[in-house]
């Protein structure tokens, strides 16, 4: 550590607290294999509490997001750094003024250490925060026999929200080890109070020791903070397994179980409520907080349903529901074409239901372009997804600037397939008031000329590229579909993940169809919204081969995989509606923010798969299943959320650098209590919090 770096620890030691960052790390082997992920059958590492911070970066329009790796999957295959990832999402809610779900978090700031009683060295402890904003996600994990969920209920202290204090738990898992094969887990939902939904199905199922495999669909609530830490929690056939779980009592006639959504805790109180529909047949909606659910066809618009249900804790109809969900309908001709959505009330039950159905030809309001598809159909229903998950497949919300409701789903053209690559996104307005509709495009892949993909655009106004064809990016395995499912963010921004192509050279948006691709890849999109014009405009917030310095592992590590399609539909753990949080940053209004203000969401989770560059060689290679090198490659759950005044403020002399004299500058404004250039967190005091928060800002950005 160079000597002002020391000064300034020492400031930090004069009765104060040293900084602390989390959950990216890489083992202290020096290896490669095994790495540093938990096991799912160790009772010791049910729960495992740290902080996790975020690195600032920019998207393409110049705004800033903060992104670290919060979640890695459990290892199971002693030939791979950990398992796959399926199903994933964020809570809708976030809860505010609430103490940390921990009293303590581990904390480490370089490569080695972290959570792994075997694979890491020691790290440190720090408390948690006593008034904290608390939201939860989570995922489904497979490897082998292995069929699990993991979640983790997350606390930001306001003042400083770029630091995330993670209680992770292995919410539940199919045996006692990986010989067992008691059932069959899709994924599901979660709230802000850590309330997970989970399915459970006999499909494949293989038998245990000493176990009894689940029989037919059952579905699953995890409270993960009365887990017992120290105990597996196997979903069987056996309630005696369970552990801080309930089951409930659902059964459809000739149809099954779509992936569970859920209505939070914080509008429905107690535990929240289970929501679910049928898969591929029928037209029943159940609902319940606990045991045997309510059915009903009350909800549904069309003959039959499709899909997992999309979740809104808005009124969307205008009439006295607490909250709102959608789910796709086919319509008489037996055609995906309608979004159904339902208000419940304060007990889950329908109050009321809208069909909506988007016209052929859809104007996208932003660039001009009418995308005409006189044969298509909604998607992203088929295949495994309905049972696999994620939730959902329809997105809601209500726009905070014009009251209006907003919903989508994406469409493939000449449909009948699961894995077309042409596909849009329509977005549908609604005024409940007069029952006016408009429709628009997010994004678009033109069917009747396939260059003609949306452009994605820089700070400038300018193209720096477009939505492809994912056979352009694949070479035709797989094929498609080229866009995922879509989610709403607070301000009706629309988040997911494409295929793209990047230009050699910026060109004007008008001549994005002949601008020269020499990047095919996958990238997470936003599509921002203005509201006056209802139109949107896409940036890149993250893509393929991006690189970020790890916080805590002090490593750098490559993002190498980012999906849509598997080989013959759309992938479970691709983006769904569940990706994004309902919510703004701290409970802010959106309405007051700008729709491009990173605050307008309380954060954002993606399926990635990452590389450490542990060896520092810059060559970013997997060094799992026999490859050669010390390298270490995970897949893991990206957050990506507001991260605070840091990335900016830590240019304390304001010269355009980050460097060593920054500290000077830093630690002579902390002594003399110049707000000007110590208040980092910007909460007009000086104090701890702004030490960590220069500290996290300096190591994130220093070159």
């Amino acid at each position: 550590m160079s000597t002002k770096l020391q000064r300034l620890a020492l400031v930090a030691a004069a009765g104060l607290c040293a900084p602390a960052f989390a959950q990216d790390s890489v083992s202290n082997t020096g290896a490669g294999l095994p790495g540093d992920a938990l096991s799912p059958y160790d009772a010791a590492t049910q729960c495992a509490d740290y902080v996790a911070d975020l690195v600032p970066f920019e998207t393409s329009k110049g705004n800033t997001f903060g992104i670290v790796p919060i979640l890695k999957a459990p290892r199971v295959d002693a030939a791979f750094f950990n398992n796959l990832l399926s199903a994933q999402s964020i809570s809708p809610d976030v809860l505010l003024g609430v103490p940390s779900a921990s009293p303590d978090y581990s904390v480490w700031s370089m490569p080695g250490q972290g959570i792994n009683p075997q694979n890491n060295s020691g790290a440190g402890s720090v408390a948690g925060p006593a008034n904290t904003n608390q939201f939860a996600l989570g995922f489904t994990d497979f490897g082998g026999n292995y069929n699990g969920v993991v979640g983790a209920v997350v606390n930001v202290d306001p003042n400083n929200p770029g630091r995330l204090y993670v209680a992770r738990v292995q919410s539940a898992v199919n045996g006692n080890s990986s010989a067992d094969n008691v059932a069959q887990i899709g994924y599901g939902s979660i709230d802000a109070d850590g309330n997970q939904y989970f399915r459970a199905d006999d499909f494949g199922v293989g038998g245990g020791a000493g176990l009894i495999n689940v029989s037919d669909d059952n579905l699953f609530r995890t409270r993960l903070l009365d887990r017992d830490c120290g105990t597996l929690n196997v979903i069987s056939g056996n309630p005696a397994t369970f552990d801080g779980t309930d089951a409930f009592d659902v059964g459809f006639a000739g149809g099954a179980l779509v992936a569970p959504n859920m209505g939070p805790a914080s509008v429905f109180g107690g535990n929240g409520i289970v929501a679910t529909g049928v898969a591929f047949a029928g037209g029943e909606y159940a609902y319940g907080a606990g045991g045997p659910t309510t059915k009903t066809a009350a909800a549904l618009s069309g003959s039959t349903t499709r899909g997992t249900l999309g979740y809104s804790k808005h009124n969307l109809l205008g009439g006295n529901g607490v909250s709102s969900f959608g789910q796709l309908n086919q319509d008489a001709g037996g055609s995906t074409r309608i979004i159904n959505i339902w208000e419940v009330n304060a007990a889950g039950a329908p109050v009321g239901n809208l069909g909506f159905t988007p016209p052929a030809a859809i104007t996208d309001n932003a660039t001009g372009v009418v995308v005409n598809a006189p044969q298509w159909e909604f998607a992203r229903y088929r295949s495994q997804a309905a049972f696999r998950g994620g939730a959902g497949t329809v997105a809601l919300t209500r726009d905070p600037a014009t009251g209006a409701t907003l919903a989508t789903a994406p469409r493939d053209f000449v449909g009948g397939q699961p894995n077309l690559p042409l596909n849009d996104i329509p977005v549908l307005r609604y005024n409940p008031s007069t029952g006016a509709q408009q429709w628009t495009l997010a994004a678009y892949i033109d069917p009747t000329n396939t260059t003609n993909g949306k452009p994605i655009c820089d700070s400038n106004g300018m193209a720096i590229g477009r939505l492809e064809e994912l056979f352009d990016v694949t070479g035709g395995a797989p094929v498609g579909p080229s866009l995922s499912p879509a989610a709403f963010d607070a301000a009706g921004n629309v988040w997911f993940i494409a295929s793209v192509g990047f230009f050699d050279t910026p060109v004007p948006v008008s001549q994005s169809a002949s601008g020269n691709v020499v990047d095919f890849d996958s990238a997470l999109i936003r599509a921002i919204y203005d509201p006056a014009t209802f139109s949107y405009t896409l940036e890149k917030v993250i893509e393929l081969g991006d690189v970020f310095r790890g916080a805590n592992s002090d490593r750098d590590y490559q993002i190498t995989f980012m999906g849509v399609a598997d080989g013959d539909s759309v992938s479970s753990g691709t983006f769904f509606s569940g990706n994004v949080s309902e919510e703004a940053f701290g409970g802010l209004n959106p309405a007051s923010l700008d729709t491009a203000d990173p605050r307008t969401t309380a954060g954002v989770v993606v399926n990635a798969q990452i590389t450490y560059d542990v060896d520092g060689d810059g060559d970013f290679e997997d060094s799992s299943a026999g490859n050669p090198g010390i390298d270490e490659e995970y897949q893991v759950l990206l957050y990506i959320g507001f991260p605070g005044d840091t990335g900016v403020f830590c240019d304390c002399d304001g010269n355009g650098t980050i460097n060593i004299d920054d500290i000077d500058c830093f630690v002579a404004g902390f002594l003399g209590g110049d707000l000007s250039t110590a208040d980092c967190d910007g909460n007009g005091t000086i104090n701890i919090d702004d030490i960590d928060c220069f500290v996290a800002c300096f190591l994130a950005n220093v070159g």
